[in-house]
């Protein structure tokens, strides 16, 4: 299980074939105890944590894209929210498919992150990676190139604290909101400057499938209600 799923997902079911990775494992063993040298086996160990680094990022980048498009899938009388087709497919629990998706659009889809920075995140941990995403979503100013540089958690986790300074969570996020007419607008932290960036149609929560849509748009959104 990566550092971003949690103990709410769903075992995985294997089969026959997936097993073959530990006789390689006792293989490449083997060929280092014969070759009096561990290097084989050190190096197949760096290959296993590569590929196991970017197979979560594929995920993410795969759950990221088929959220994007999944009203293209409405034709084959598909109804349900992403989030629960997953769940039951693969096993992830809406709230983790949700961090995965979070975690790629706000740092490998952000415009504001520089593409030499973004090459650089693909070999950091998830944990780091999941710092991040919450500075990217909260719009902290933070040197991305001091992150890129970064060489572990801790030294990500300073970077932010110092890019932070005495500003709060609170004061540095950023706020979408909707008035009972359905407007809807943003703003940062306690700001009371606003910025209207559209409105929803109330009244067609009168049809059924417009309001679950509408419910699910607020829910996933982390829009409030005034």
């Amino acid at each position: 299980m990566s550092e971003i799923e949690t103990s709410y997902d769903q075992a995985m079911l294997l089969r026959p074939s997936d097993f073959k990775i530990f006789n390689d494992v006792a293989n490449v063993i083997s060929s280092s105890i014969i070759q009096a040298d561990p290097s084989p086996a050190l190096e197949y160990g760096r290959n296993l944590r590569r590929e196991g680094q970017l197979k979560g990022l594929a995920l993410a980048k795969l759950l990221s894209m088929l959220k994007g498009n999944w009203d293209k899938f409405k034709y084959t009388g598909i109804e349900e929210a992403i989030e629960d087709i997953v769940y039951v497919e693969m096993g992830i629990k809406p709230q983790t498919t949700r961090k995965y998706v979070a975690l790629w659009d706000e740092l490998f889809e952000n415009p504001d992150i520089p593409d030499p920075v973004k090459e650089k995140l693909y070999g950091k941990s998830i944990r780091s990676l999941l710092l991040l995403t919450a500075t990217a979503k909260d719009g902290d100013e933070v040197d991305w190139f001091e992150i890129a540089g970064a060489e572990n958690d801790a030294e990500i986790r300073e970077i932010i604290r110092r890019a932070r300074g005495s500003q709060t969570s609170s004061e540095t996020s950023i706020l979408l909101m909707m008035d009972r007419d359905g407007t809807l607008y943003a703003k940062k932290g306690t700001s009371q400057d606003k910025t209207v960036f559209g409105k929803l149609d109330l009244t067609k929560m009168l049809d059924p499938i417009a309001e679950k849509a509408i419910s699910r748009l607020i829910r996933q959104g982390g829009i409030i209600w005034q």
